[in-house]
């Protein structure tokens, strides 16, 4: 099982993205460090990932970025407790 960050920028206004964050979190473990940002557990590919959030709502002009990020080393800074423990444990 891999960690993946998962990271975009909505850019349609109006649209409920609603399906992509339960997408997201349907994945695996997750961790929500940031607004438009998600760690998961996965064993998914980052292009699989990719085209399903595609077939979860997300849009052709939306940015999308899924890295693999298992055990590479990492630094945060004022992150809440329990989102640096996720970090500590799970990466």
């Amino acid at each position: 099982m891999r960690t993946v960050l998962i990271s975009y920028d909505l850019n349609s206004i109006h649209k409920d993205y609603g399906d992509v964050i339960s997408y997201i979190k349907s994945l695996g473990a997750w961790a929500r460090p940031l607004k438009s940002q998600w760690l998961v557990k996965t064993d998914l590919s980052p292009i699989n990932i990719i085209n399903d959030l595609r077939a979860h709502g997300a849009d052709g002009d939306d940015s999308l970025l899924v890295i693999d990020v298992t055990k590479s080393p990492s630094a945060w800074s004022n992150l809440s407790l329990p989102i640096s423990n996720w970090i500590q444990n799970e990466l």
